[in-house]
């Protein structure tokens, strides 16, 4: 996709390195959110300026997640869908529950979805 000069490549290939940086800055946000935690337990409560800091690090992970999100529905999904086969998106698919330690098969989610039966 890097070499392929169609406008909807680039779209995408942009789009996934903007997901990557976002990447990145929840994660700084993460680990604030996990010191400013952990002093909180620790202290039985956090100082005023610990109690705003930690507010702005979860405001910051929630209009993060919120773009990040619409991104990859709005762009980056319906690109995958049409550059890759089922066959390639599984394997994506095994890769990122791999690196989350989640243990659905990715397979049985992308199965087709069975109509209930019909009623009589």
């Amino acid at each position: 996709m890097r070499a392929s000069a169609d406008p909807a490549a680039v779209r995408a290939l942009e789009a996934l390195e903007r997901l990557e940086r976002e990447h990145d800055e929840a994660e700084a946000h993460h680990a604030a959110v996990d010191t400013l935690v952990r002093r909180w337990l620790d202290d039985d409560g956090l100082s005023s300026e610990d109690t705003d800091a930690l507010r702005e690090h979860l405001a910051h992970l929630s209009a993060l997640y919120e773009r990040h999100i619409e991104l990859e529905d709005k762009e980056v999904f319906p690109a995958v869908a049409r550059a890759l086969d089922r066959g390639q998106i599984a394997e994506i698919g095994r890769e990122m529950a791999a690196r989350r330690q989640l243990h659905t098969p990715i397979d049985a989610l992308l199965a087709p979805a069975h109509s209930p039966p019909a009623s009589s």
